[in-house]
């Protein structure tokens, strides 16, 4: 129980000024995946469902089929209730620390005692291939997740770890 709230915690004090109405720049996703994102969510709060066509780009350009994404992601529902920015801040909290509990499980399959795998966790949660980007997060959260799985089935061979493995990636 206490691992958790120390992922929760570390997110939360390098996303304060994300979780207190400021907005992560620097990279591509306010460049470009913002203007993606608010058009869908535009566009499903109108119409009330997913566009499938986007025509402020190049004379129209296909919105599902253009790889803008996490369209069927569910992080993306989050878009349809809240405002753009505010769904885009609370995704990028919530992979850093499931990152983090991701790493601190796998570590943990591995027997690493509590300590080791909580450091382990944390470092995975704030190093620099997670942290500083919003791009690929998804991947970079489901990364441990998908290789404790793939050592699970592979150590001891399950409907539930096969299942699982394929789930973990996008």
């Amino acid at each position: 129980m206490v691992a958790p709230l120390v992922f929760l915690l570390a997110a939360a004090t390098l996303c304060w000024p994300m979780l207190s109405g400021g907005f992560l720049l620097g990279d591509d996703q306010y460049v470009a995946g913002y203007g993606f994102r608010l058009f869908g969510a535009e566009y499903f709060r109108a119409t009330g469902h997913i566009p499938e066509w986007n025509p402020y780009l190049f004379g129209g350009l296909p919105y599902i089929a253009a790889l803008h994404g996490d369209i069927f992601y569910p992080s993306a529902w989050l878009r349809w209730i809240l405002p753009v920015d505010t769904a885009m801040n609370l995704e990028f909290f919530a992979h850093l620390v499931l990152a983090g509990a991701a790493m601190y499980g796998l570590l943990r399959a591995l027997r690493l005692r509590w300590t080791g795998a909580l450091v382990g966790g944390l470092a995975y949660e704030l190093s620099g291939i997670v942290a500083p980007s919003r791009r690929s997060l998804s991947w970079r959260c489901s990364a441990p997740s998908g290789t404790g799985a793939s050592r699970a089935t592979a150590c001891s061979p399950s409907r539930w770890g096969s299942a699982c493995w394929p789930l973990t990636f996008r």
